[in-house]
């Protein structure tokens, strides 16, 4: 007698078990659906708002564009300049005469 009223409860726990898994995930996939309709609704309005704000940064970025102005200067030239070949022969003949050693 124990021993079926031990097995019949385990079973009923069991069933009981059973229909709350299936009650908590009927309820959990509503919510999915309506949390995934949220987050289509955001997504749309995210595209609606980032299309306005760049047409707003288009607009605005064009009432601020630089006006023509005069041609920029020609950056000067920086007069210490690497030698070349020419004028390191020059200056070593120039060394050489300034010290009396002729070529």
């Amino acid at each position: 007698m124990t021993r079926t009223v031990l097995c019949l409860s385990l079973s009923v726990l069991t069933l009981a078990l059973g229909l709350w898994t299936a009650g908590l995930q009927s309820r959990n996939f509503a919510r999915g659906l309506a949390l995934n309709d949220l987050r289509e609704r955001c997504s749309m309005l995210e595209a609606i708002n980032g299309d306005q704000a760049a047409e707003i940064l288009a607009r605005d970025c064009a009432l601020l564009a630089p006006e023509p102005s005069a041609p920029a200067k020609p950056a000067p030239q920086n007069p210490t300049r690497a030698p070349d070949a020419q004028s390191i022969a020059k200056a070593a003949a120039r060394g050489s005469q300034v010290r009396g050693n002729a070529p």
